[in-house]
């Protein structure tokens, strides 16, 4: 047997994908979290400064100013002296100046993006169990119904062939040959996983009439069901039955 050099699964991407992406949502919060303390820093010497051309604006007009506009108006402050770094917009409330939280007009973040790709990969783990699941079912049908068309093969010939030369299927451990005198017509691999117990038949063979020479029943077994393929006595055709 020969080493498979195969890449990874796509299980195993995912699985590997999902690590990561939790490992940077456990990460990415700590950068957030001192990005936010600067754009705090930032808003608090912004409110300092407003502030503070409030009292100036109280001092020279004789009034507080009425809305933060009136200090922009009156050019005590510059129209982006408004609005903090992190979008919080400034208002005066009593002569005190207070940022307003808006809600920032951004697209998804990082961290977010982050999540979703995690509750994708987990679905998508969810998911192709499922159709692995299908796809080894739609196999193991394939199989047995290639196998029946086989035997029909081998009944055919053993009814219709002139010379001496028997015609047979012979079981193997990982495979069955359908084999005419000593040559070897085909040779079929089991699907991955199956296992076949030939001994109560080695081998399947014909009369020249149709029927079975040696009756029985051979056991297949796949990953997720056992099947018997039963060849009664006197009996031209078998039949499948699924335990």
């Amino acid at each position: 047997m020969f080493k498979n050099n195969r890449g990874f699964t796509l299980i195993e991407m995912l699985i590997v994908l999902m690590i990561i992406s939790v490992l940077i949502i456990l990460f990415i919060p700590n950068l957030s979290d001192r990005s936010g303390d600067v754009h705090g820093t930032g808003c608090d010497a912004l409110i300092s400064l407003v502030q503070s051309q409030v009292e100036l604006y109280e001092l020279e007009e004789g009034s507080k100013p009425g809305t933060i506009q009136a200090l922009v108006d009156n050019e005590y402050i510059t129209p982006d002296q408004t609005e903090c770094s992190n979008g919080n917009t400034l208002s005066i409330d009593n002569g005190m100046s207070l940022p307003i939280n808006m809600k920032s007009q951004r697209g998804f973040t990082f961290v977010e993006l982050l999540l979703v790709l995690s509750i994708l990969s987990i679905l998508l783990l969810l998911h192709v169990p499922l159709n692995i699941s299908g796809l080894q079912k739609h196999q193991s049908e394939q199989f047995l119904e290639t196998f029946q068309y086989d035997v029909l093969f081998i009944q055919h010939l053993a009814t219709t062939t002139t010379d001496d030369k028997r015609v047979y299927i012979k079981f193997h451990n990982e495979s069955y040959e359908m084999i005419h005198g000593r040559k070897t017509m085909k040779t079929r691999y089991y699907p991955d996983g199956w296992e076949v117990d030939p001994r109560v038949m080695k081998e399947i063979s014909f009369k020249s009439t149709g029927t079975i020479r040696q009756p029985g029943r051979i056991k297949m077994t796949s990953k997720h069901s056992t099947y018997f393929v039963v060849f009664p006595l006197g009996k031209g055709r078998g039949y499948i039955v699924e335990e």
